[in-house]
């Protein structure tokens, strides 16, 4: 009983440092403390209740945290959609589970080494400070993302239609289920902020779970230094190749940069501890977070576990249970936003189509992704790959443990063949993006700490600064680094070399894996750095600008002032009111309000075609043509449930649609409005 009160005394006290962090900090460090509460109080909770915190350090289970986190939200969210709870149901339920989690008597916890604490701080500092340069507009998905959160902390009853872009709309094959967005609501609400105004300012917080991410897997694969080294080639890859670190807290690249490495942390502890359960039932449950957050991409993660499966031959019950999870969730997501859809292909030019810059053709078909796409002209990533079947075939096959990681991902997008399965399946635009999954980073950080261990310090020295002068030599000779075909001769025949390696393993009975030798951390810092000398050197105007004046965003299309505030009279009833505007329109005020839309723009639409949205569009633009009648404009918004009107036209005149609409009885004019250029008129609907 005691031990229970003060484990509900710490999550009650852990939820007052958010609030007061919130009342009392600029928001992008109030946020940062409130994220570290949402994910780390119930990620900290599990740990410790499957005894994980006494099996591993301090250092590896704040790498896991993020991971640990979001499994403890997934069944509370499920849970109160399922009965219909408000979201502060939900956040007591996680609140009530951290507690459960807390209260047992447990053994004493291991402790990391000073050292690698003082890393793990100093980093999580960093990458704040980064986050805050690199911090991406209001602008393009956000909008998205911000109004399922609006939706999560505005409704009475949650629910898989409630949080939808539409009213009783049907789920977002994307994301069906907003694992993610409720656990960012959760600290949103913390801090009591705006969540326009907060999801943005979520970056520095996301890019400051990076560096600890990375250097807790690096360091489980090779020891301090190879963590050292992954921390630093992958906190200098998320800013070389903008805007990654400034959209850590999106679905997408949260699974891509840190549920993967995560993932790779739990399969490699449990390698190493083969009969634990737990840690075991950790891989396949971060797995299944990541099908939920982003489905598409639990296709690399599995690739990454098949690969260090295949190649140490282990860790089948982890990799079959990851495979089971995500299969289920997949057919769950296709059940309830796809299954009986018709998927309407748009005009010519509406989807992105393979290019041979991006992928290999063979008779008109696109078979493997080239370097071009794969490497994205990262001098790092390439040596990485030449790396890949040196580490497989090295000697000391202790070494090989990052190279399994990289292996089973390469294969998939440099392989002949599954990209053609990609393209025909979630898209072009989708399998694009999948060589972002590939951790490349720990084999670059194992083949340099195999260079320290294995060869003399001064040749190591020598071959590095000759190598950097070199090329940064080459740097500024822009017609060597504009040829684009070039690069994809090496990926295809790697990804083939890998396959025949694998075979090898297979047949020899060979076998990855082990402690590999421990390298000198310092040695490998300034080797990882000597490697970064090229790209930052090449692109050092744009990163100073960057830390100066802040990443260069795309501009963002603010809402017309005036518009919100009339929105967000929700109606008696509690239910959230439904806007009929222009598409785009549309999507930024769902972005900005507590309201649904009656349509937004085809490319925002995809993943949704239970909620037939191109007849959503038409039945828009009917309504905002002025050549329709009062009688079909009352039924489309009938048929709709629509409240407001937004409707707007260049010029200082209100559109002929809205003067219509002014002298319709069922509709009263509450505001005109000139913005841009612009003018628009809102209505309000207020009989049949």
């Amino acid at each position: 009983m005691r031990r229970a009160l003060i484990a509900s005394l710490t999550v009650v006290g852990w939820a007052a440092v958010a609030l007061a962090a919130g009342a009392l900090l600029p928001i992008q460090a109030a946020l940062a403390v409130a994220v570290a509460v949402s994910l780390g109080v119930p990620g900290w909770a599990l740990l410790r209740v499957t005894g994980i915190t006494e099996r591993l350090d301090s250092v590896a289970c704040l790498g896991l945290l993020p991971g640990a986190g979001l499994i403890v939200w997934a069944p509370a969210l499920a849970m109160g959609m399922a009965v219909g709870l408000p979201f502060n149901g939900v956040l007591a339920v996680v609140g009530v589970a951290s507690a459960a989690g807390l209260a047992p008597e447990r053994g004493r916890r291991r402790r990391a080494p000073a050292g690698d604490l003082a890393i793990v701080i100093a980093g999580a500092v960093v990458g704040f400070l980064l986050g805050t340069r690199w911090q991406w507009s209001f602008y393009g998905d956000e909008l998205f993302h911000a109004g399922r959160i609006r939706k999560l902390l505005a409704l009475d009853r949650l629910s898989l239609d409630g949080v939808s872009t539409y009213l009783n709309g049907q789920p977002h094959a994307g994301y069906a289920f907003p694992l993610l967005h409720a656990a960012q609501a959760g600290a949103i609400d913390l801090v009591r902020a705006d969540p326009t105004h907060a999801y943005p300012n979520l970056s520095p917080a996301f890019a400051m779970l990076l560096p600890v991410v990375l250097f807790a897997t690096g360091r489980a694969i090779g020891g301090t230094a190879v963590g050292l080294s992954a921390m630093a080639l992958g906190l200098f890859d998320a800013v070389q190749v903008a805007p990654n670190l400034g959209q850590l807290q999106w679905p997408g690249p949260f699974v891509l940069f840190l549920l993967i490495p995560i993932a790779l942390l739990a399969a490699v502890e449990a390698l190493r501890d083969p009969g634990d359960p737990w840690l075991e039932a950790g891989v396949a449950g971060i797995a299944g977070c990541a099908a939920f957050v982003h489905p598409t991409y639990v296709v690399m993660l599995l690739a990454m576990l098949a690969g260090i499966t295949f190649l140490t031959r282990r860790g089948w019950r982890s990799l079959a249970a990851s495979a089971a999870v995500s299969a289920a969730i997949l057919f769950w997501i296709w059940w309830v936003a796809l299954r009986g859809a018709h998927i309407v292909k748009p005009a010519s030019g509406q989807w992105r189509v393979a290019t041979p810059v991006d992928y290999v053709f063979v008779s008109g078909h696109a078979i493997a992704s080239t370097a071009a796409d794969v490497v994205q002209g990262r001098l790092p990533f390439l040596l990485a790959a030449l790396a890949l079947p040196v580490l497989l075939l090295w000697r000391d096959r202790r070494y090989a443990l990052a190279a399994t990681a990289m292996a089973g991902p390469l294969l998939v997008v440099a392989l002949p063949g599954p990209a053609a399965a990609g393209i025909a399946t979630i898209g072009v635009g989708q399998t694009h993006r999948l060589p972002e999954a590939i951790p490349w980073v720990f084999t670059l950080a194992m083949a340099l700490a195999l260079a320290v261990v294995n060869v003399r310090p001064r040749l190591i020295a020598a071959a590095a600064v000759a190598a950097a002068l070199g090329a940064l030599a080459l740097a500024g000779a822009d017609h060597v680094w504009r040829q684009r075909d070039w690069s994809w001769l090496p990926m295809t025949p790697i990804a083939i070399l890998v396959a025949a390696i694998l075979v090898l393993y297979l047949v020899r009975g060979l076998r990855a894996g082990g402690a590999a030798p421990r390298a000198a951390p310092a040695a490998t810092l300034v080797l990882t750095l000597l490697v970064l000398v090229v790209p930052a050197a090449r692109q050092a105007g744009t990163l100073a600008s960057d830390l100066r004046h802040g990443v260069s965003a795309p501009p963002t299309r603010p809402v017309p002032p005036g518009i919100i505030p009339l929105l967000r009279q929700v109606a008696a009833d509690g239910h959230l009111p439904v806007v009929l505007a222009a598409p785009d329109l549309s999507y930024r005020l769902v972005g900005s309000a507590d309201v649904y839309a009656v349509a937004v723009p085809e490319v925002r639409s995809r993943a949704e075609p239970k909620n037939h949205p191109a007849q959503r569009r038409a039945a828009v633009a009917r309504f905002l043509d002025p050549a329709t009648s009062e009688r079909a404009r009352r039924a489309i918004a009938d048929q709709y449930d629509v409240r407001y009107v937004v409707a707007g036209a260049r010029g200082r005149r209100p559109s002929a649609t809205a003067r219509q609409l002014a002298r319709d009885p069922a509709f009263r004019r509450l505001r005109t409005i000139h913005h841009g250029g612009v003018t628009y008129m809102v209505l309000e609907r207020v009989s049949g």
